[in-house]
Parts: C-alpha cells; sequence; structure tokens
C-alpha cells in the first residue's frame, strides 16, 4: 500500500510540467557581440571623449606625448593651440606690447652696444622703455635667415608715436654681449632703423642696469660692463684713415691733361650711376683742377648681361692714371713678404686665417687738397 502510495506520488511529480531555465543564452550572445565589436573597432573610434591637449582620440590625456607642448596661443604648457580654450583671437583686439619711438624713427641713439647674435655682429640699442626686444626684417633675411628658423607669433606692438606694428615672427637665438652668452626672445618688425632693440625683458632676465655716468651698461649683478656709444659712427658708413694721406709727388712736372674717352650711351648711364653713388657718400668732390685723367668701365669677372637686374654694379669704375704715374716720384720704404707670413703661420700650425673685404677700401685715404 505505502509502495503504491510513493509510486503515486513519483507519477503524479512527472505529469507536472517542469519550470524553464532562465534566459541565459541572449545574454550570452551580446556579450560575445560586444567582445567581437571591440576587436574589430579601432581604439580611436571607440573612444567618444578626445584628449583635451591634442584632440585625438586614441589615448588618454595622463598617456599624451604632447603633455609638455607650449601652446602658442595662450602659451601655457600642457595643450596645443587648437585644443586652447582661451577665447582671445589670434590678435588682440589693443596692442599689448610698447616700442620705444626710437627704435622707429631715430637715427642717432646714445645706448648702443656691440652684439652677436648666431655669430653675426651688430649694433644693438638698449631701449629701457621698449617693454619687447625686437629686431629688424632686414637683419634676419640678411644674417639669420639660413640658420634661425622664424616662428609665427601674433602680436601687435605700438610705438610713442602712436604707430602700430604688426610682428611677422619670432625667433629665440643665442646672444654674446662682452664675455656672457644668454639665450633671448626677439619678435621680427619690418620698417626698423636700428637692427637690434634690447627692451625690458632683456634687462630684467640679465638682471641689468644702465650707468649713465659711467655711459656702461651692467649686466648680471656687475659680472659684465659693456660700454655704450652713441651712434654716430655707423658700422656700414665709410670712415677715413687719419694716420695717412695721400700725397702726389710730382716735382715741377706740368699737368697732365687727357680726353676722355668716348663711351655708349649705356656706358654714359652707367658711369652717370657711379658719379652719382660717389658724390652722396662724400666720396668725392667737383674739381677744377688742370689735372684730367679719363675714365674706364671694366666689366667684372663673372659679371654678365643678365646680372645688371641685382643690385651690386656690373662694371667697376676706374681712371686711367697710367700718363700721371709715370710723373710720380716713387716711394721707397720696406715692405714684408706675404710668401713669408704665410709660412710662418704654417709652422705654427695655424687652424684659421682670416681675411677682410676691402671694397672701396682705396676710398678710406683722404687725397690732399692741393692734388
Amino acid at each position: 500500500m505505502m509502495f503504491q502510495q510513493i509510486s503515486a506520488v513519483n507519477s503524479k511529480s512527472l505529469q507536472q510540467p517542469t519550470a524553464s531555465p532562465p534566459m541565459v543564452e541572449p545574454l550570452l550572445d551580446d556579450r560575445k557581440a560586444k567582445v567581437q565589436h571591440r576587436i574589430r573597432t579601432p581604439r580611436r573610434q571607440r573612444r567618444r571623449n578626445p584628449c583635451y591637449r591634442c584632440g585625438e582620440c586614441d589615448h588618454v590625456p595622463s598617456q599624451c606625448r604632447f603633455i609638455r607642448i607650449k601652446c602658442n596661443k595662450c602659451k601655457s604648457i600642457g595643450h596645443k593651440a587648437k585644443m586652447c580654450r582661451s577665447k582671445q583671437n589670434k590678435f588682440s583686439a589693443q596692442p599689448t606690447k610698447f616700442i620705444s619711438a626710437t627704435g622707429l624713427n631715430n637715427t642717432k641713439a646714445s645706448n648702443l652696444i656691440k652684439i652677436r647674435v648666431a655669430n653675426h655682429f651688430g649694433m644693438a640699442m638698449v631701449d629701457s622703455g621698449a617693454t619687447i626686444s625686437a629686431i629688424s626684417a632686414d637683419f634676419y633675411y640678411a644674417n639669420l635667415q639660413k640658420t634661425v628658423p622664424l616662428e609665427k607669433a601674433y602680436l601687435l606692438a605700438t610705438g610713442a608715436s602712436g604707430a602700430t606694428l604688426r610682428a611677422i615672427g619670432q625667433i629665440h637665438v643665442t646672444i654674446e654681449i662682452g664675455r656672457l652668452s644668454m639665450e633671448q626672445t626677439f619678435q621680427v618688425f619690418e620698417n626698423f632703423r636700428h637692427s637690434i632693440i634690447l627692451g625690458l625683458d632683456f634687462l630684467d632676465q640679465q638682471k641689468a642696469r644702465l650707468n649713465f655716468d659711467d655711459k656702461t651698461l651692467v649686466l648680471q649683478s656687475g659680472i659684465t660692463e659693456v660700454p655704450l656709444t652713441n651712434g654716430e659712427n655707423n658700422d656700414n658708413s665709410i670712415c677715413f684713415i687719419s694716420l695717412i694721406n695721400d700725397e702726389g709727388h710730382t716735382g715741377d712736372a706740368a699737368p697732365v691733361r687727357q680726353r676722355f674717352y668716348r663711351q655708349s650711351p649705356a656706358m654714359k648711364t652707367e658711369s652717370s650711376k657711379h658719379i652719382k653713388e660717389m658724390l652722396d657718400n662724400n666720396i668725392i668732390e667737383p674739381s677744377q683742377s688742370e689735372w684730367a685723367s679719363p675714365v674706364c668701365l671694366v666689366r667684372k669677372k663673372g659679371s654678365t648681361s643678365s646680372s645688371s637686374a641685382s643690385n651690386q654694379p656690373q662694371y667697376r669704375f676706374c681712371i686711367d692714371f697710367r700718363q700721371l704715374n709715370l710723373l710720380c716720384v716713387k716711394r721707397v720704404y720696406p715692405i714684408v713678404q706675404m710668401d713669408d707670413i704665410v709660412d710662418m703661420l704654417g709652422e705654427a700650425k695655424a687652424k684659421f686665417y682670416s681675411t677682410v673685404d676691402m671694397f672701396n677700401g682705396y676710398h678710406q685715404i683722404k687725397v690732399r687738397s692741393g692734388d
């Protein structure tokens, strides 16, 4: 009887419908799909928020390779200019930098020092009224363009006269003043009368001060003193030698008067250009002397007709002094042999030979007014 009841219970339990298992298969399918999507989809496409440093989406900001980059817009470190959150425009509405008017239109300055910029010498004006250091575009393109890159800079500056200038760029170079070498940033401007201006940024960085009593510039709390010049002697101007004068020793000979050589219209134009240039530079002056020698133009070595478009003259301006030289009494004085000097330098194992370009150097010797 008991066995029958147990079997009946078991039969009933078999007849009851079994509960269905939980829905596991759809969840597993979703997980597999997500894993496959991650494998197939690049990380650049998976990340939605770009890096606030560089704008890329393949990494987090803490792993950005531009973590030490400097923003050209706000000058902060840690992000690019395109990701900068600063609201300032490329150019400020009002000029924030100041350049003294002496750097723009004054031809004679009293605070000039000799400076070496990237192995190129120049005269720099120390201007305590300028908030920035500036360099002329002419000096940059003539000396620094091949070795110093010009970086972009969005800066407006104004002078005491109210003129507004826009910088064409900025450079970071090594400068040498006296015995000191230092790094300096210059803003590059056009239409500058002076090649280089050292402003307050330079004075503050080098702890420099101007001593007007001694006319010196003291750098780095007295380590170096550099004399100031008044700028009257321009390095580019022609100076005269005062040690010797050119005196023609012709004795009692009669003056030599020669007829001028005939020239073509092109040669006449070239001669007039040379004469005007020498008159403007105070090299020659009008004369009513009884002595007269003809002018001849000599084509320069390697000069062609296509070189006339350049600034350098195509011909060399010469005067035929052969008849005059026959009348001059030659001076006798000892002179060294250049070959012996070169041999001595070779024995001393000299590594460098310095040369001086004496272009038009003969114009620096004064001629006696009577000659």
